[in-house]
C-alpha cells in the first residue's frame, strides 16, 4: 500500500499550491466582499490546466484521474474556497459531456471548458423537489426536430454566469426517475431566463434559479440515453461529493495553519497562549478529524481510478467531512477571540462558505441513507 502521490501528480500540487498562497488566499474575502465573478481568474486557472485532469486529451485533458483532481480542488480551496467551485464543475461536467454528448457539443465545448473560456451548470434540484428525482417538474416534450422544455430549476451553482447547462427534465410523466431525461441548453435560448439568490456565503459563484419557459433546443442536444439522465447523473456525484468534501478540507487545513502562527504569537497571563493545553488540544483534534477525512477521500477517489465501487465511500466523505470540517473552523475563530468574530479574519466567510456544502448534492442525511442502502441492501430504504 502506496500512500504517495505520483511525481506527475505531487508537481501538480506543488504549482496549485503556490498559485493559491500568491493568488488566491489574498484576494479570498475581495471578492465576497465585492460581488464581483472572477472572470479572468478563472481563465489563468484554466489555461494552467486546473479544470483538465478528468478530460481526454483530444479535448485538452491530462487524462490524469480523479485523484488529481482532487488534489487540484483541495489546494485550491486552501486559498480560495469558491475558486475551487469552477474546478469541480468544470472538471466534472465536462466528464459528463464527454460521456454523453454528441461530438459536435464535445468538440465545440470541452476545450473552451477546460480553459474556462465557457463554464456550465448543473440543473437538477427544483423548488419542489432535490433528492427525489422521481418528484421533478421540469418536462421536455418533442416536437419534430426540437426538444420544448418548460419548468424551473434552482440552487444552481455559477448560474449568472454559465454559459450552458446541463438540465434534467422528465420525458415520460409516469416512470418515476426512469422518465428522467438530461439535456444541454445553452443559456442565450429563446424562453430562457435566470436570478441570483442572495446566499450567506459562496457570493463569488452566483448561485441563482432558472426559467424554461418553452425552451426549444436541438433534437440531439439530448444527452446519453433518453430516460436515463438520473443514473447517469449519479455517476458524476460519487465524485462530486469527495470534490465538495476535499474543498471543506483546503479551508479547515489552512484555518488551521493560520491558527497555529497565531496561539504562537498571540500572549495571555505572560506567554504565548500556544503554550495553554487548552488551546493546543482543540486544534489538535480538528487536525486529527481533517486528516483522516482528507485520506478517506483521496482513497476514494483512488478506488475510483481502478474502477472499483466507490459509492459507499463517497457519501461517508460528505456524510461526515463537511461537518468535521465546519467544526475545525469554528474552533479556529473560537481561539482568535473576539477577533476571529469580525470581518478582519477570514474565518466567519469560511464558515459561511463551508456551511454552504451541507446541501450540496445530498444533504448528510441522504448520504447516509446511501450508505445504509449500501451497506445493507435496498430492503431497508424507506423509499
Amino acid at each position: 500500500m502506496d500512500f504517495n502521490l505520483s511525481d506527475d501528480i505531487q508537481a501538480i500540487a506543488d504549482t496549485v499550491r503556490r498559485y493559491a498562497n500568491e493568488k488566491l488566499l489574498p484576494k479570498y474575502q475581495y471578492w465576497d466582499k465585492s460581488g464581483e465573478f472572477p472572470h479572468e481568474m478563472y481563465k489563468e486557472m484554466g489555461q494552467m490546466g486546473f479544470f483538465s485532469s478528468l478530460a481526454g486529451s483530444q479535448y485538452g485533458g491530462s487524462e490524469l484521474g480523479a485523484l488529481a483532481h482532487g488534489v487540484i480542488t483541495y489546494e485550491v480551496a486552501r486559498g480560495d474556497f469558491n475558486a475551487a467551485y469552477p474546478v469541480l464543475l468544470c472538471g466534472g461536467l465536462s466528464l459528463l459531456l464527454e460521456n454523453l454528448a454528441p461530438d459536435h457539443i464535445k468538440d465545440e465545448w470541452i476545450p473552451q471548458v477546460l480553459a474556462a473560456e465557457k463554464l456550465l451548470g448543473f440543473c437538477l434540484t427544483e423548488p419542489g423537489s432535490g433528492s427525489d428525482a422521481a418528484g421533478l417538474i421540469t418536462r421536455a416534450e418533442l416536437e419534430g426536430d426540437e426538444w420544448v422544455i418548460t419548468g424551473e430549476k434552482a440552487s444552481i451553482s455559477m448560474v449568472m454566469e454559465a454559459d450552458a447547462l446541463l438540465v434534467f427534465a422528465k420525458t415520460k410523466q409516469d416512470d418515476g426517475s426512469t422518465g428522467v431525461s438530461l439535456f444541454f441548453v445553452p443559456t442565450d435560448s429563446e424562453g430562457f431566463s435566470r436570478s441570483p439568490y442572495d446566499d450567506m456565503g459562496h457570493k463569488a459563484i452566483r448561485r441563482g434559479s432558472a426559467s424554461f419557459q418553452g425552451v426549444r433546443i436541438p433534437k440531439e442536444n439530448l444527452l446519453g440515453t433518453q430516460g436515463r439522465g438520473f443514473p447517469e447523473a449519479m455517476k458524476l456525484f460519487d465524485i462530486a461529493r469527495v470534490l465538495l468534501t476535499l474543498m471543506c478540507v483546503g479551508a479547515a487545513e489552512i484555518s488551521i495553519e493560520e491558527t497555529g502562527h497565531y496561539i504562537k504569537e498571540r500572549k495571555a497571563f505572560g506567554k504565548p497562549i500556544g503554550k495553554f493545553q487548552g488551546v493546543q488540544f482543540p486544534l489538535v483534534e480538528a487536525h486529527s478529524h481533517v486528516e483522516l477525512i482528507k485520506l478517506y477521500c483521496y482513497r476514494t477517489l483512488w478506488l475510483r481510478d481502478q474502477g472499483l465501487s466507490h459509492t459507499k465511500e463517497a457519501s461517508i466523505c460528505k456524510a461526515m467531512g463537511q461537518r468535521f470540517c465546519i467544526d475545525a473552523i469554528y474552533t479556529c475563530m473560537q481561539l482568535h477571540g473576539h477577533y476571529g468574530y469580525t470581518s478582519d479574519f477570514p474565518f466567519e466567510q469560511r464558515l459561511r462558505d463551508t456551511i454552504g456544502i451541507e446541501f450540496a448534492d445530498g444533504t448528510s442525511q441522504v448520504q447516509k441513507m446511501v450508505v445504509a442502502r449500501e451497506l445493507f441492501g435496498r430492503e431497508v430504504l424507506a423509499y
